[in-house]
């Protein structure tokens, strides 16, 4: 199933928004990233996957295909490929979110 193997589905809110139980550590959590951005992207999403562990990391590895694409949109005719991060220190309304993000500008999620 396509909807399965997007982005949306491998990142969506509901996936990002973290357990009770780590909203009440956020201490904890910060500490465990801190540092993350001089860890190799395989620690990285190690970590992730320890937090968010029914979130699939594999397909995070790898290019989207033509015929994924395909089936995503009308006329599709293929794609780009550009980094995709996480800014790990949102603070939205009391509670501490990772959002993931997918840009060109290193800035932008530092």
């Amino acid at each position: 199933d396509v909807e399965e193997k997007s982005l949306n589905a491998l990142l969506g809110a509901a996936d990002l928004e973290q357990p009770a139980e780590m909203k009440e550590d956020s201490t904890g959590i910060r500490k465990k990233f801190s540092g993350f951005f001089r860890r190799p992207p395989q620690e990285r999403r190690e970590l992730l996957n320890e937090i968010f562990p029914e979130v699939d990391m594999e397909p995070l590895s790898s290019s989207l295909s033509m015929e994924i694409a395909d089936l995503m949109i009308e006329n599709a005719i293929g794609g780009v490929s550009i980094p995709l991060g996480v800014a790990p220190n949102f603070v939205i309304n009391g509670s501490h979110y990772i959002v993931p993000m997918a840009v060109e500008e290193p800035s932008v999620i530092a």
